[in-house]
């Protein structure tokens, strides 16, 4: 998964010029699109969603409006952006969900795995703990003081286990 990096200030915000550039919209009509997709914005909310402030230009010339974008709004504006970036932008957030989502699904079904481990009798724990080893291509080796041992095999060794007396 490629990371996309956007600077983020201190107060957990991103300037909307900057998401502008980066999405690598024509520069000659950033307030345009300010005003459509930020101010003009029925699902937006100022001071909420975004924070407008004013910018002295560098040669004392008329003062331009930035915004500060919260980081959920700026998502949503990405998401929305119709240039490649925004598609990169939207497939990373996929990706992201599907890895957050397949997180979660091990995680809840480890806690159920180590109960169902536990419960099992000595014997079905060998068991259990041969047949991972067989489905990992690994021999195991039993010693005579019963000190199991996990040895990595190549893929087409059989897994052999031997009681030693």
């Amino acid at each position: 998964m490629t990371n996309i990096l956007i600077a983020i200030n201190e107060n957990q915000t991103i300037f909307a010029r900057e998401l502008y550039e980066f999405l690598e919209l024509n520069p000659t009509q950033y307030s345009r699109w300010a005003k459509s997709n930020i101010v003009h914005n029925q699902f937006a909310k100022e001071n909420k969603d975004y924070f407008p402030f004013d910018m002295n230009g560098n040669r004392g010339g008329q003062a331009t409006t930035n915004y500060q974008l919260s980081l959920d709004f700026a998502k949503k504006l990405c998401m929305i952006s119709n240039s490649l970036k925004g598609v990169q932008v939207r497939n990373y957030f996929i990706e992201a969900e599907r890895r957050y989502k397949e997180m979660m699904n091990q995680a809840h079904e480890t806690p159920q795995m180590v109960k169902d481990y536990l419960a099992l009798s000595e014997e079905e724990k060998a068991v259990a703990y041969f047949t991972k080893a067989k489905e990992a291509k690994v021999s195991i080796a039993i010693s005579e003081e019963m000190q199991i041992k996990a040895v990595p095999t190549n893929a087409t060794e059989k897994v052999y286990i031997e009681k030693f007396m």
